[in-house]
């Protein structure tokens, strides 16, 4: 499960992303990497394993721009190599993706047709070429990704930035969760409320199907036909509901229990008992909807439907 973040800022960001990546590393990772832009055009720096082998790019390397995007891959289309990493970017647009791209096949097929050259081995560099190729005739960054959204089928939530266009950014959800933050003369963009947190107390979360269009003062969200959606009914302050919305909870769960030792060892009622006693099981984080992750990755891995739902009830 990959992390997206995203800030239109005033000041430098590519600190600001990478610890808003750490706030995210509950999701795993392989690689990490963030894209800036510097001046008129877009730079990335980008490292396998840890982010604090990203700290150590960025220390060599710094970054200097106010509107970046950066994110942590959990590789599913290729190796865990810098190569693979996010963000993936041409000259005119960069763009972080979570999730998968069912029909990349044949759509990096028609793409290779028209002359384009694939650099890595991932589905999102589908994505980054379809928004390049409509920007190369003519479209406008809004308008190319509206047209890129309608070809693609599966589960994605999207980030792109613009070279030349240092106060517009776009981001897209098709199933995985993703959150919007609205500051003082910044916005920002993230897969879940945690990331976000150290920014904002005021955040949206798109609605399965929603885009939306970020400036610093403004974010205009569409849902998937395209109609406006009004802000004043998607806005929510963190410290008035939860930190995560319905899906990211129960992603947290999954995950989280996906990632611990073998549950079969220890018996699932420890492992539930284990996950109470973390920060994410008894901080209000949509405890409902992790405890049901917990359990259906427990249930996977172990098989036995019964002992789950026993363990559960006698955990409750």
């Amino acid at each position: 499960m990959c992390g997206i973040v995203g800030i239109l800022g005033r000041e430098p960001v590519a600190e600001q992303l990478v610890d808003s990546l750490k706030r995210l590393e509950y999701r795993g990772y392989d690689s990490a990497g963030v894209a800036t832009l510097e001046g008129k055009h877009l730079e990335r720096r980008r490292a396998e394993g840890k982010l604090k082998n990203l700290e150590k790019r960025l220390e060599a390397e710094p970054l200097k721009g106010t509107t970046g995007i950066g994110h942590t891959r959990w590789a599913t289309h290729g190796k865990p190599t810098v190569n693979n990493a996010h963000p993936h970017a041409t000259e005119r647009v960069a763009v972080v993706h979570n999730g998968i791209i069912e029909n990349f096949r044949e759509l990096r097929e028609e793409l290779e047709k028209k002359g384009t050259v694939f650099h890595t081995e991932t589905d999102t560099e589908i994505v980054l070429h379809l928004v390049d190729d409509l920007l190369t005739r003519g479209n406008k960054p809004v308008e190319a990704v509206k047209l890129a959204l309608t070809r693609l089928r599966g589960a994605f939530a999207l980030g792109f930035i613009f070279a030349g266009d240092d106060d517009l950014m776009i981001g897209a959800r098709n199933g995985p969760p993703l959150a919007i933050g609205y500051g003082d003369g910044e916005m920002y963009l993230g897969s879940d409320a945690i990331a976000l947190g150290p920014f904002t107390d005021t955040i949206s979360y798109l609605e399965d199907g929603d885009w939306v269009v970020l400036t610093r003062k403004s974010a205009t969200i569409f849902d998937k036909d395209w109609v406006g959606v009004s802000e004043a009914n998607a806005v929510v302050a963190i410290l008035d509901g939860p930190m995560v919305d319905d899906g990211t909870a129960c992603e947290i769960g999954i995950f989280y229990a996906l990632m611990q030792a073998d549950p079969s060892k220890k018996g699932i009622l420890g492992l539930l008992t284990d996950l109470r006693s973390t920060r994410l099981g008894h901080e209000g984080h949509g405890l409902n909807l992790f405890v049901l992750g917990c359990v259906e990755a427990a249930g996977k891995v172990c098989g036995s439907l019964d002992e789950v739902v026993a363990a559960l009830v006698e955990w409750r």
